[in-house]
């Protein structure tokens, strides 16, 4: 009998190893299907996060490209200025002589009138 309790208690002690053994399997298992799941889901985190990157890079690029024009666009701007200004000066030029001739014309004509009127009136 004696035998008997010795036989069944290490066949406990088999059964409870290999239960254990089997406990560690699984507890092992579940914990590498969470790990796979995190994985997972970090990757998609990272895939989604460099599509987000690279919307905001083109954002970027497209900000930079605006930013030249305005900077090409006003740099045109301040040449036409100048250039109508430079415009405005050459007209206002001409205007004074323009004034400028007509008062010597006036005076030619003053001067033929009284000429004029000396000799042949």
């Amino acid at each position: 009998m004696n035998s008997n309790v010795l036989s069944i208690s290490n066949d406990k002690k088999k059964e409870s190893k290999n239960n254990s053994k089997k406990s560690k399997e699984e507890d092992a298992q579940k914990l590498l299907d969470y790990y796979r799941l995190r994985t997972q889901g970090i990757i998609k985190e990272r895939i989604d996060l460099l599509k987000e990157l690279e919307g905001i890079n083109l954002a970027n690029e497209n900000f930079h490209e605006k930013e030249w024009e305005l900077y090409n666009l006003n740099d045109k701007i301040a040449q036409l200025q100048q250039s109508l200004s430079e415009a405005n000066i050459a007209l206002n030029n001409e205007r004074r002589r323009i004034i400028t001739f007509n008062a010597e014309i006036d005076t030619f004509k003053s001067k033929y009138n009284i000429i004029y009127n000396i000799y042949f009136l």
